[in-house]
């Protein structure tokens, strides 16, 4: 074989595994990936289309030098081959990213090296976080993966800050769809599984598939129309209670975001759940005025509205609880179970993982399906031909109740100062030249 042959045969098995789906772990909804050397653990996030990473100059500006090593996705440096600083940063065109929370981020764009297993995708544009609100509260910041893509009438508004994640992938002839599906093998506080980036299978006979359509909310650029929402008796399947968007005059869109741990439905739907634990229960058993006092007060219950918005349910009901059943066109539909949003308890008390959306709120009218969602089924979306696929895991998905200690330190982990040692060791690490030039 003449070199010349030989060198086309290489380009091409080059550009074949080039093309590959990635494949990728996820711990507790986060994936490790490194950027221009620095590993950083990226949240996943199927409900946005924003992508970044937590600049370690802005955060130890803050917190000091070497509180990087605190801060639990890990921060981002320039590398010094192409050298930056907080300064020269703040010079560029900062983009405000707002979420559905009231929280925001400040992010500049910056082409980087991402490394993911064996393989490397160079010029790969990412956000670095130079602003954050949640440290306003003493809050980590977080470095974000988002999957989703900005509608049409999003990014005609301004919302394209930088092309998306899984769009770059694709133009870079990394991937070969725009695609990618959520597989959960464990839910403890967060998602545990695999994220596939790239793929959708060819075979979907096993799987309830979904026209994808377009939403104009930033948080959800896109989302699923359903047809008819019900919730039925977890005993007896005739006991049924419906929302049809006909009454609603307008679509019932359902978003399935990986950033949630709430799931969030309209203020009709939360009444029918309500109904539904009392038919369950009996009335004498529910408390449905707004309870805010600790649940262990109320005595001679076993659910009680906390608040407003919000159900808290006794561990020996969580199997009592409704199931929420999802139909679209053609006969096509799927269940999640109230009892897999049971996820935090103490020692006899639960907050279901389920809350009322409110007026305040950008999806008020909208079903946002979180991370529950995964206990039950597979997530495969294709922004390519436009549908969404729904199926059943290949094997059950271990649930497991957190303590609220546990929640809270994975859900609102607090930042940590740097102590003189730790400033110390983290100048000597990376040379004074470096620290003082680069970032």
């Amino acid at each position: 074989m003449s070199a010349v042959a030989l060198f086309s045969l290489a380009a091409a098995l080059q550009s074949a595994s080039a093309s590959l789906a990635l494949r990728v772990p996820m711990k507790r909804n986060e994936v490790e990936m490194e950027f221009d050397g620095w590993p950083v653990r990226l949240f996943v996030d199927t409900g946005s289309d924003k992508s970044y990473l937590v600049y370690g100059g802005w955060y130890e500006s803050i917190y000091g030098l070497g509180s990087c090593q605190y801060l639990r996705t890990g921060c981002y440096f320039c590398p010094p081959t192409n050298p930056c600083n907080l300064t020269t940063l703040l010079s560029q065109k900062i983009h405000p990213v707002h979420f559905g929370s009231g929280r925001s981020v400040d992010i500049v764009i910056r082409n980087v090296t991402m490394k993911v297993g064996e393989r490397e995708i160079r010029n790969l544009q990412m956000g670095l976080v130079v602003g954050c609100t949640r440290t306003q509260s003493g809050l980590q910041p977080y470095a974000l993966l988002g999957l989703s893509i900005p509608s049409r009438s999003s990014a005609g508004e301004g919302g394209a800050v930088m092309p998306p994640f899984l769009k770059q992938l694709t133009s870079l002839r990394q991937i070969p769809q725009t695609a990618f599906s959520v597989h959960a093998s464990k839910l403890s506080v967060s998602i545990t599984g695999q994220l596939v980036l790239g793929e959708f299978p060819e075979e979907t006979s096993a799987m309830t598939i979904f026209p994808l359509v377009g939403f104009s909310l930033a948080k959800a650029p896109f989302a699923i129309t359903v047809s008819e929402v019900q919730v039925r008796s977890p005993i007896i399947r005739e006991r049924v209670w419906s929302l049809n968007p006909t009454e609603e005059q307008q679509p019932q869109e359902a978003v399935i975001d990986t950033g949630c741990s709430f799931t969030h439905v309209p203020d009709k739907f939360f009444t029918m759940v309500l109904d539904a634990i009392q038919a369950e229960v009996g009335p004498e058993r529910v408390g449905w005025r707004s309870v805010r006092t600790h649940p262990a007060h109320v005595l001679g219950l076993d659910a009680i509205l906390n608040g407003e918005d919000r159900i808290d349910v006794r561990k020996a009901i969580a199997n009592k609880l409704p199931v929420m059943t999802f139909k679209g066109d053609a006969d096509t539909s799927f269940e999640l179970h109230l009892s897999n949003h049971v996820q935090v308890c103490d020692v006899e008390w639960c907050p279901l993982s389920l809350q009322r959306s409110t007026k305040a709120f950008p999806t008020f009218n909208t079903f946002v399906l979180a991370q529950p969602f995964f206990i039950e089924h597979d997530l495969y979306v294709n922004f390519d031909r436009r549908v969404v696929g729904i199926a059943a895991p290949a094997r059950p998905v271990v649930k497991e109740v957190a303590t609220v200690e546990l929640w809270q330190n994975h859900h609102s982990p607090f930042c940590t100062r740097a102590t003189p040692v730790c400033s110390a060791l983290a100048w000597l690490t990376r040379g004074y030249m470096w620290r003082g030039t680069y970032y």
